[in-house]
């Protein structure tokens, strides 16, 4: 088992706690992926205020890290005959994740680095600004409620050394 920290919901109207939660190896077909940082969304604010009141809970938040509208991205695939991969088709068309394919991260150097430099030339681009908040874990309700007022473009709760 590996123990994680996590922001669990409760209760539909309920602030997150942040607890110790034990997971599950991975299974056959299945990775564990360690986060180092998560997105703040308007979806996790929904999650403490009333919003998705059908979801069972408890439940986990932080979906920018995979859950709904979660996108996994394959990059690289060993052994190279690898043909098949087991997916749950209700967890894709329910939380409309997404299965795409990644070569070199989808980026076009040639085209994508003139491109950004051109455009934090012309001051269009601060790159300083692209992520305006950093917090803790522990900071979660801060940043939620910084999100919810305005406050921050992207929020980004970041996670302590293992």
């Amino acid at each position: 088992m590996t123990t994680v920290q996590a922001a669990v919901s409760w209760a539909a109207d309920r602030s997150f706690v942040i607890e110790t939660a034990e997971l599950d190896p991975p299974g056959p077909g299945e990775v564990l992926v360690r986060m180092v940082a998560a997105g703040v969304c308007h979806s996790d604010i929904l999650l403490t205020s009333g919003g998705y009141a059908g979801l069972r809970r408890p439940i986990i938040g932080g979906h920018e890290g995979g859950g709904k509208r979660g996108r996994l991205v394959v990059v690289n695939v060993h052994p190279e005959d690898e043909m098949t991969a087991t997916v749950s088709l209700r967890d894709l068309q329910s939380y409309e994740k997404q299965i795409v394919g990644c070569l070199a991260g989808s980026w076009h150097g040639r085209r994508g680095v003139p491109f950004l430099a051109e455009e934090y030339q012309r001051g269009r681009l601060n790159l300083a600004d692209l992520v305006t908040s950093r917090y803790s874990l522990s900071q979660l309700p801060e940043a939620l409620r910084d999100q919810a007022q305005g406050r921050v473009v992207r929020a980004v709760i970041t996670f302590p050394e293992p």
